[in-house]
């Protein structure tokens, strides 16, 4: 009789493989041990991580007692956070209305504007010290010149002074004007009226796009 043949499929390599504990070869003592290790690693780096950032926890001591940054928050939201918050949500619509315009401010009157107000400082403080004082940077600095640029670029066209109106400022304003000429008298007229039609249509500019933009508060939900 023929010899019967073996049904049963020829063993997998992988079945030779034996799969190797974590921890084989190693005592449960030892284990143990293994573990309060890295337990004791991680309480360490997390330890020093804290340290190292307190500051996002604890903003300052008195006599041994925190004052924690969640104390300072809540006393400065409810001190000025309501009139903080319309200011940033000013800007932002600002902001928002003037990329629909797609000006273009070049760097160079940036600078030039920045250098007006370093000539304006007093003689005893520094430009770095006047920054510190607002908490504010140069490079915040300029882009908030950079937007007051823009808004003056588009209030700019809306406003017209015409030679009537330079002559009457001349007129009623003679002993305040400071120039010496008749031309440059003009011409700081023109300036002090341009100045006072820019802030009337800043008021109503500033109104009308506040009233087109949603606005959802969230500040004391």
């Amino acid at each position: 009789m023929p010899k019967a043949t073996s049904t049963s499929k020829p063993k997998s390599k992988l079945e030779d493989v034996k799969m190797v504990a974590p921890y084989q070869g190693v005592d449960s003592q030892s284990r143990l041990s293994i573990k309060k290790y890295i337990i004791a690693l991680g309480i360490v780096i997390v330890g020093v991580w804290l340290w190292k950032n307190r500051s996002l926890f604890v903003v300052a001591t008195v006599n041994n007692r925190i004052i924690t940054r969640s104390q300072l928050n809540k006393m400065l939201v409810s001190r000025y956070g309501e009139q903080t918050l319309s200011s940033l949500i000013s800007q932002k619509i600002v902001e928002d209305e003037v990329a629909k315009h797609h000006i273009n401010i070049a760097q160079e009157k940036i600078a030039a504007r920045v250098d007006e107000l370093k000539k304006s400082l007093p003689k005893d403080v520094t430009f770095e010290q006047a920054l510190s004082s607002q908490g504010t940077s140069l490079k915040e600095l300029e882009a908030q010149i950079k937007l007051q640029l823009a808004v003056e670029q588009i209030l700019n066209e809306k406003i017209t002074i015409d030679d009537s109106a330079i002559d009457k400022y001349v007129k009623d304003n003679q002993k305040y004007l400071t120039a010496s000429t008749a031309a440059e008298k003009r011409e700081e007229a023109k300036e002090a009226i341009r100045r006072q039609k820019f802030e009337e249509e800043l008021g109503k500019w500033l109104t009308e796009i506040q009233s087109k933009a949603k606005i959802v508060k969230l500040l004391n939900s």
